[in-house]
């Protein structure tokens, strides 16, 4: 009696609604995962720091990611119908892959997930990587007081040159030993703008060490904690007097005053020496020498390249795989849902649609959900620039920006690329029943 009451475009339209409808748990994990960053980063807005932001840059694309997911029987048809929204009235194909979008579920969040997942994350971490790079090549910029850059080649003879010559006006090795670098602080001050942000550089000694903002963020030690350091092949716990601003081209995580150093430090080549000339004649002074002299923006640009590359293989090495596992579960969920649309198309090809509109609409299916899982990732990529660059930006004014196109472009054309070519195998066989 009450089936006679509804018509059986009701009937699927009732149907088709009930199969969008996310479960009550897909909306509790979706509305956390999609309310809670939000909450966050409106809280911490007025307070967040270049390596917060980069933290969470890193972090939140996975927690939207989920949540975006949870409700992707009903975000992903809508916006691929909105998509096709423009090319209905100009192909029929166009228009019957857009109500396959509108009236399915399963399918349309099945493909637009691992979408989704690899645009989002790939993309934000590939932004993340820019912009911090960028963050550090202002710091850089904004600290060296010094024309010139000079790189020893591992020549010990280099240092005690410019150190000795009464002619140049500065000479400021930088040496490392491991974890650690030896600095004379007079110096650092005058060639590489340190900066105690707490405490006081003035506190370093034999048993005081000063720390980058970074190192006290990541290790959890910060004013007034003690840090363990190796002296000689000895471990010792020196008091953390200074954090300093982070500059990480320009000195290490951890200062140690010569005091503290021990006899290893003066067995130690220096690889840098930051140098004001004076009246010098470096060339003179150099020769025969392993030592290459830069200016400071020649150095800075040539350390901002190596950081970029390696940044480039670690992206390589991390999103590799999970790429390959990505472009297999894109591979799949095409040529699933094109299966599970052979009865519609068949349907469709008794009605009187042609070979090539048959294949034109699994392309035109496939290519909307991926056009909108780009567009959501894209979303997420550019919310997560925007907050790096407006913490980098609050902390050092001139700040470089570097929008890395190529690959965001080659995530975009791989993804789509890989969808079409999906659901042009997968329709491959269609033909109208004779």
């Amino acid at each position: 009696k009450r089936a006679s009451k509804v018509s059986p475009v009701a009937a699927l339209r009732e149907a088709g609604l009930e199969r969008r409808r996310p479960s009550v748990v897909a909306v509790v994990v979706g509305v956390l995962c999609l309310a809670g960053p939000v909450a966050v980063l409106v809280a911490a807005a007025g307070a967040i720091t270049p390596l917060l932001a980069i933290v969470v840059g890193i972090l939140l694309p996975e927690v939207v990611v989920v949540g975006v997911v949870c409700f992707g029987r009903v975000v992903f048809p809508w916006l691929g119908a909105l998509l096709a929204r423009p090319f209905v009235d100009r192909d029929v194909s166009a228009r019957l892959a857009r109500d396959h979008v509108r009236s399915g579920a399963r399918t349309p969040a099945a493909l637009a997930a691992p979408i989704l997942a690899i645009s989002a994350i790939a993309g934000s971490m590939i932004i993340t990587l820019s912009l911090a790079a960028d963050w550090s090549t202002a710091l850089d910029r904004a600290g060296l007081q010094v024309p010139l850059v000079v790189e020893t080649g591992g020549d010990r003879t280099v240092a005690d040159r410019l150190t000795d010559d009464p002619a140049v006006a500065l000479a400021d090795p930088r040496t490392m030993l491991g974890e650690h670098e030896v600095v004379d602080v007079a110096l650092a001050e005058r060639s590489r703008g340190l900066t105690a942000v707490r405490g006081s550089l003035d506190d370093l000694g034999d048993d005081a060490v000063a720390v980058t903002e970074t190192y006290a963020s990541d290790s959890g030690r910060g004013l007034g904690d003690r840090v363990p350091i190796r002296v000689d092949g000895e471990r010792v716990h020196p008091v953390v007097a200074a954090v300093v601003r982070d500059a990480a081209d320009l000195y290490g995580d951890v200062l140690v005053p010569r005091a503290l150093a021990g006899a290893r430090a003066d067995r130690a080549v220096p690889d840098l020496v930051f140098v004001d000339p004076g009246t010098a004649d470096l060339d003179a002074l150099l020769a025969g020498t392993d030592a290459t002299v830069l200016t400071a923006d020649a150095w800075i640009d040539q350390v901002d390249e190596q950081t970029r590359a390696s940044n480039q293989v670690g992206l390589w090495v991390l999103l590799g795989p999970a790429g390959l596992y990505a472009a297999i579960a894109i591979m799949n969920a095409v040529l699933i849902g094109v299966s599970q649309r052979r009865t519609q198309l068949r349907t469709i090809a008794l009605l009187g649609a042609t070979d090539q509109q048959l294949r034109r609409t699994a392309l035109w299916e496939a290519g909307l959900v991926g056009a909108a899982a780009l567009l959501v990732g894209g979303a997420v990529t550019g919310s997560v620039g925007w907050l790096i660059r407006y913490a980098t930006t609050r902390d050092v004014v001139d700040v470089g920006m570097t929008v890395p196109w190529l690959p965001l472009g080659a995530i975009v054309a791989v993804c789509l690329g890989l969808t079409l070519l999906a659901a042009l195998v997968g329709s491959a066989r269609f033909r109208r029943p004779v």
